[in-house]
């Protein structure tokens, strides 16, 4: 399975990232394919990044010789190569993988198959044919309603809510810092909602749920608890099993699929809280997203949305370069630039220690960002508070010396008692 797994991460990452593949690469498909043991689903998903992308020479041999010997192909799978559907949902399917966009009703109609009993290896060609030509913006704007209307979500009446949006599946390279500079912002007086699930494909990542286990913390939170953890504590995480138990239950789908769906770019943009004022932070990896992250975002009832290509795709701002900053108000971009360390008194580092990061790690690195006065978590931590707060803007924080008052905060012990009450 890890080869199989290898070969999809290298095939099926997208137009311009993926990697031909090699004649014996092809030769272990073809035990792949034999063999009943492997994931329909894993394998639908490479077959479609193997007959959506451009093939090599090498390639587009394998795919003539397969369509004329099918029986070396599951059944289930046979009309992915055959090009001759039995459904209309594979009629679809194929017409995407050909490069035809969906209308938003068409979107629509077709992404609520993803709750229904149709197998897996269907909807993952589906989603894969979706990502590797590219989501149009109707499509994208489907998928969000979908998840939108898939969602229970809570009003509050508190007068400030920062929504730290970031991709579900979790970082693995640096450490993940939302839940610590929530704590920070929180001892500050402004409520944050972090959000997302234990784990995901493609990266299995640092989550916040991975880091308030490893804590002894309870990261399942109920609509109750997410009120009481607001008025006690001033932050609180929301899973997606609890406000999204729909979303949710397509994790084993997306955990064979391996590869990152158009789900991962609408669902951490449900907004599962609200307050009387809200802004949100987020991110984008890939340039093509940034144009598609403002459109859905200029859906949503915000008063402020930042949008920034952070570390690993996030809203966390790296030390070690600058990164592009869309900060928008009113559902439209107000500004389009770029943020950097020294913007805040920081300086930019030529490289980070880390290659790698592990939870429990991550979990120390974010404690003693919160305890000690310098070091470099403490700079990102507050950086990324500081970033965040100047471009969403809080009205209760406005015209505030964002560097005295962030330093002042962890210093006091503040934050970290934040951190402690959770």
């Amino acid at each position: 399975m890890d080869n199989l797994v290898n070969l999809l991460k290298r095939k099926g990452t997208g137009p311009t990232m993926s990697k031909s593949l090699s004649h014996e690469d092809l030769l272990q498909i073809d035990q792949f394919l034999a063999d009943s043991s492997q994931s329909l689903t894993t394998l639908s998903t490479l077959l479609t990044a193997i007959v959506t992308l451009a093939p090599s020479p090498v390639e587009l041999d394998w795919i003539n010789r397969s369509r004329m010997n099918l029986t070396k192909i599951p059944y289930e799978l046979r009309w992915l190569l055959s090009q001759t559907p039995e459904s209309e949902f594979q009629r679809v399917i194929l017409d995407c993988i050909s490069g035809t966009n969906l209308s938003r009703v068409e979107a629509r109609r077709w992404m609520d198959k993803l709750f229904s009993d149709t197998p897996d290896w269907e909807k993952a060609a589906f989603l894969e044919a979706l990502r590797l030509r590219r989501e149009s913006p109707e499509e994208n704007q489907a998928a969000h309603e979908m998840c939108l209307e898939r969602s229970h979500r809570i009003s509050t009446s508190w007068p400030e809510i920062i929504d730290i949006s970031n991709g579900y599946d979790g970082f693995n390279r640096t450490p993940y810092l939302a839940p610590f500079v929530a704590s920070v912002i929180a001892a500050l007086g402004v409520r944050v909602v972090l959000h997302g699930i234990d784990e995901v494909s493609p990266k299995q990542g640092i989550t916040t749920h991975k880091l308030l286990a490893a804590a002894g913390k309870n990261a399942i939170r109920y609509p109750a608890d997410i009120c009481h953890d607001l008025e006690r504590v001033g932050w609180t995480y929301i899973d997606q099993t609890i406000f999204s138990p729909d979303i949710a239950s397509l994790k084993p789908l997306r955990m064979a699929m391996v590869k990152r769906p158009i789900l991962a770019t609408v669902e951490k943009l449900c907004l599962p809280v609200t307050g009387a004022w809200t802004g949100m932070v987020t991110g984008y990896t890939h340039p093509p997203y940034k144009s598609k992250t403002v459109a859905l975002i200029a859906n949503l009832p915000l008063e402020s949305g930042v949008i920034i290509r952070g570390s690993e795709g996030s809203s966390q701002p790296p030390l070690d370069r600058r990164c592009p900053q869309i900060r928008m108000g009113n559902q439209q971009i107000i500004d389009d630039g770029f943020v950097r360390p020294e913007d805040f008194h920081l300086q930019t580092l030529t490289s980070l220690p880390w290659e790698s990061m592990s939870v429990e790690r991550n979990l120390q690195e974010g404690i003693d960002g919160l305890a000690n006065p310098q070091g470099i978590s403490t700079d990102l931590i507050r950086y990324h508070t500081m970033q965040l707060l100047a471009a969403v803007s809080p009205p209760s924080l406005q015209g505030k010396n964002l560097e005295t008052i962030v330093q002042n905060v962890i210093q006091s012990g503040k934050a970290l008692e934040r951190w402690a009450l959770f």
